[in-house]
């Protein structure tokens, strides 16, 4: 809330009149309102279809309202992405009658035209402005959003979202080339602005992809389970031997921790029984669960163990660098 005082500040600063500044604080205050509902307008399509809201960032160059996840249908994606400016553009049609005022203005009405009149007519524009220039079709505005949600209704979100970055680019390379001929450093930053966004989004999608379309089963290494009674000698005998290097530790009914011969390297000659050990912690999961429980755990338990169980059997383990060794792998496909 320091930018109204900056305004009026500047604005007396300028020798504007008490009622300019006034004035000028007031339209500030109006637009800054009407980002606000912009937001509100994304958050309450969201709630709508189920999606939880965590809060709304007014910021200087617009405002963000921040999703905890998507909507789950790419048509309930759109119409969330839509929201926003359709409530630019209702407010824009009901101020529409402050444009009677129009003979009493020059085109554009300037701000000096400290009346009622002038302040509606620049708030109907503003908001006719923001519908329009959210419809484009680019990261990070709403019409990039749109646009990809359309292409998803045909296609799979990493195609459709790739496609999108493309166009954000092509959209962004016609800006800056725009910017530096005009001279704007508003346009070229906007335009890198819309690189580094577009980037951003293509990253995020591949990684949502992998994490979403990839079965534990796809990437778990092959693993034996042992009693936690077994000699240490006999399961570093099987690690030398294994391509996989791991262990799991398992009791009547459950898998209870995992070794691998650098965890065992590090042990004294007096500890002979693999129970005896200090391991980590492991979580079972189903052959077909996908990749993003798994970083869920990770995120939690950074050095647990996932175990792929297949029937109720553990058959497979999962740490986070094989996790990382995957996504590199997968990243290069796509």
């Amino acid at each position: 809330m320091v930018l109204p005082f900056l305004i009026g500040g500047y604005a007396l600063y300028a020798g504007t009149s008490v009622r300019g500044v006034i004035w000028m604080v007031a339209f500030f205050l109006a637009v800054v309102g009407c980002v606000f509902l912009h937001e509100m307008g994304h958050a309450y399509a969201a709630r709508r279809y189920g999606v939880s809201v965590f809060d709304i960032l007014l910021l200087p160059i617009g405002g963000i309202a921040r999703l905890k996840s998507l909507p789950a249908r790419p048509s309930e994606e759109m119409w969330v992405a839509l929201a926003g400016p359709l409530v630019n553009l209702f407010i824009a049609l009901a101020l529409l009658p402050a444009l009677w005022y129009w003979p009493r203005h020059e085109w554009l009405p300037y701000l000096n035209n400290y009346d009622l009149g002038s302040a509606l007519v620049c708030l109907s524009l503003f908001n006719a402005a923001v519908f329009v220039f959210n419809l484009i079709p680019a990261f990070p505005l709403d019409g990039g959003r749109i646009l990809r949600a359309g292409l998803c209704q045909t296609m799979t979100r990493l195609k459709s979202t790739r496609i999108t970055s493309w166009v954000s680019r092509i959209i962004g390379l016609s800006l800056l080339a725009y910017g530096i001929y005009e001279g704007s450093f508003f346009l070229m930053g906007f335009a890198l602005f819309i690189f580094i966004i577009a980037s951003r989004e293509m990253g995020s999608a591949v990684v949502n992809a992998y994490l979403s379309d990839t079965m534990i089963s796809s990437l778990a290494k092959d693993a034996r389970a042992f009693d936690p009674v077994t000699p240490i000698d006999e399961i570093i005998e099987y690690l030398q031997r294994s391509k996989h290097g791991g262990a799991i530790i398992m009791d009547e009914c459950c898998p209870i921790g995992f070794v691998n011969l650098r965890m065992l390297e590090r042990l004294d000659e007096h500890t002979t029984h693999v129970g005896n050990l200090e391991m980590p912690t492991v979580i079972c999961h189903d052959s077909n669960t996908p990749l993003r429980e798994v970083s869920q755990q990770f995120s939690v338990f950074p050095r647990s163990i996932a175990i792929e169980e297949n029937d109720g059997r553990p058959v497979g383990y999962l740490d986070l660098d094989l996790l990382d060794q995957g996504f590199q792998a997968f990243a290069k496909t796509v």
